[in-house]
């Protein structure tokens, strides 16, 4: 009996995504490719506002190079000056970051009692038949540091560039620009 029996796992054992492709779609697929794909895809969507983020950066420098010449004749070094706007702009991206996890954690809290609400929409005792969620089950932790140090890589990348190129300038240069 073994020597007829063919025993077929097709390719078992998936990983997550190749799991889901069978599943649902019911279709093989490269899952290499897939995730390259939408690495890319995703890549290409938050570069886009890197570079805006850049041009941004650059026309706040057009505006502080007189202040960067005046520095720089009384003696700061190119890389103080160079810190100082990467630092800016690293607090200021970390102050959005944990303005936004506030702001998400009011909105999950004054409106869990309506978006989880289950049962009948008429009742008149509707906070009683609100589900109940903890905060840790709504707000993956991970995905928003994930998020957050991908946004703090970008503003890195966004705000390097112009702040290189200002500090750069001739002093007599920058104290010319007014």
């Amino acid at each position: 009996m073994g020597e007829d029996v063919e025993f077929i796992t097709s390719g078992q054992p998936d990983r997550h995504w190749e799991n889901l492709c069978r599943l649902y779609g019911g279709w093989n697929v490269e899952i290499p490719k897939l995730l390259t794909i939408y690495g890319l895809f995703l890549f290409i969507l938050l570069f886009i506002p890197a570079v805006s983020l850049t041009g941004l950066t650059d026309s706040q420098m057009e505006t502080r190079i007189a202040e960067m010449g005046v520095r720089r004749s009384f003696g700061a070094p190119k890389e103080m000056l160079l810190m100082q706007v990467i630092i800016e702009n690293f607090l200021y991206t970390l102050l959005g970051g944990l303005t936004g996890l506030l702001i998400s954690y009011i909105i999950i809290l004054s409106s869990s009692q309506w978006i989880f609400f289950v049962g009948n929409i008429f009742a008149s005792k509707a906070p009683q038949d609100a589900a109940m969620f903890s905060l840790s089950s709504l707000i993956s932790y991970r995905v928003f540091f994930i998020a957050f140090l991908i946004c703090m890589i970008f503003n890195l990348m966004a705000a390097f560039i112009p702040a290189w190129r200002a500090s750069r300038r001739k002093i007599v240069e920058s104290l010319n620009t007014k």
